[in-house]
């Protein structure tokens, strides 16, 4: 019994542990696609940057995000301050109720934003506090196309053309598919181990 205790102790402490921990990656700003555009075709464009500032715009879905709220993502400088982000609401995809993959929005000043060594990065995890908010469908307006921007996140020749990370719909051929899916087996197999020790020691016991 002990023993069970200790492994799931030191099991809660090591996910508990893992789920804190931020991630980062750097970002970088490229020009904004066609397809940024389409949707002002049917409605009335809705967004645009300000005068003398740049929206970077795009979908983030990295592999490694899994965060609980909105406000565990944050756009950071060199310096540590933090930018705020527009979500699109919509975009939230949510799979085991933590958050894998949204669409957001984030302004930076133009100087900033054409400095290719501004120092701009994405943090995410629990452990990250930010004040961001939720907006309604992104249209951008094409007319402010000179000020706006794709993001794009971490080793760009991963990802291919910038299009292909900032697309509605993404899908990646990965030869090391089969063994993320494992980690969704992990879970249920210390379970069965634990389970498995609990009933031992109860056996032990009683003999």
């Amino acid at each position: 019994m002990r023993t069970g205790r200790f492994l799931c102790g030191l099991l809660s402490l090591f996910f508990g542990v893992a789920a804190l921990a931020a991630e980062t990656a750097d970002l970088r700003l490229l020009p904004a696609p066609d397809r940024f555009f389409e949707a002002a075709a049917e409605s009335a464009p809705n967004t645009a940057p300000p005068e003398g500032e740049v929206l970077a715009f795009g979908l983030f879905n990295d592999p490694r995000l899994s965060v609980t709220g909105i406000d565990r993502i944050a756009v950071m400088t060199r310096d540590g301050t933090q930018i705020p982000l527009a979500v699109e609401k919509d975009s939230v995809f949510y799979e085991f109720d933590r958050i894998v993959s949204l669409r957001f929005y984030f302004l930076v000043d133009a100087d900033l934003a054409d400095d290719a060594e501004a120092g701009l990065a994405l943090s995410w995890g629990e452990d990250v506090a930010a004040s961001n908010s939720e907006v309604e469908k992104v249209i951008l307006d094409p007319e402010a196309r000179s000020r706006i921007r794709a993001f794009q996140w971490g080793n760009a020749d991963l990802a291919g053309p910038a299009d292909t990370q900032i697309a509605d719909i993404q899908v990646i051929a990965d030869s090391s598919a089969g063994y993320y899916f494992l980690w969704y087996l992990l879970p249920m197999a210390i379970i069965f181990a634990l389970l498995t020790i609990r009933k031992l020691a109860v056996r032990r016991a009683s003999e």
